[in-house]
């Protein structure tokens, strides 16, 4: 099934002709922008974890697509499919900005993963050296984060790169699965 949205935007003359759009999150199977000026399709773009478009496409794992737009107002039409959530944020980041914000969004990915690899460390000391199974217990929720995390924001080909797009979103559901159970198995512990 898809859903389907529209807006329309307008780009007057001293504005940035070439945009980016970001589309998030990045689990996404498909969306497929399609770009109408006065009625006639003039851009067809595709973003999303199971689709590659190497004409558009700015970033391999941030969906991330570029847009030269001429002067004039454009109707928007967006159509998401996904297996997943039908949840979507699409921004429109203009020329000079694009690589600022995919920078930014890579750097903050970075220091998420590497607070969490921190936590899980200590949290992996002071279970062994407390023989505390709380401990371990969130540890084991930590592990389980840090996966979901690594698979969401598409890291799923260098984790596992034998799997094709359909298993890394079938190994995304099971991973979100897992971690549901280890937290709910962790907060029963705390609260016991």
């Amino acid at each position: 099934s898809a859903v389907w949205g529209y807006t329309k935007i307008s780009r007057p003359e001293e504005a940035s002709r070439v945009w980016g759009l970001s589309i998030t999150p990045s689990y996404l199977d498909q969306v497929d922008i399609f770009v109408l000026h006065e009625g006639e399709l003039i851009e067809h773009l595709v973003a999303g974890d199971q689709v590659v478009d190497p004409k558009h496409d700015l970033h391999n794992r941030h969906h991330i697509v570029e847009m030269d737009f001429p002067v004039g107002t454009f109707d928007l039409y967006f159509r998401l499919k996904t297996t997943s959530t039908s949840l979507m944020l699409l921004k429109m980041i203009p020329e000079a900005e694009i690589i600022k914000f995919i920078d930014l969004n890579v750097i903050l990915e970075g220091a998420l993963i590497g607070v969490l690899f921190t936590m899980l460390i200590i949290n992996l000391i002071n279970s062994i050296s407390l023989k505390s199974s709380l401990f371990l217990s969130f540890f084991l929720y930590e592990i389980g984060i840090i996966v979901t995390i690594l698979l969401s924001v598409g890291l799923c080909d260098i984790i596992f790169p034998s799997l094709d797009n359909t298993e890394h979103n079938t190994v995304f559901k099971i991973g979100i699965m897992v971690t549901a159970i280890v937290a709910f198995l962790f907060f029963y512990r705390l609260i016991d």
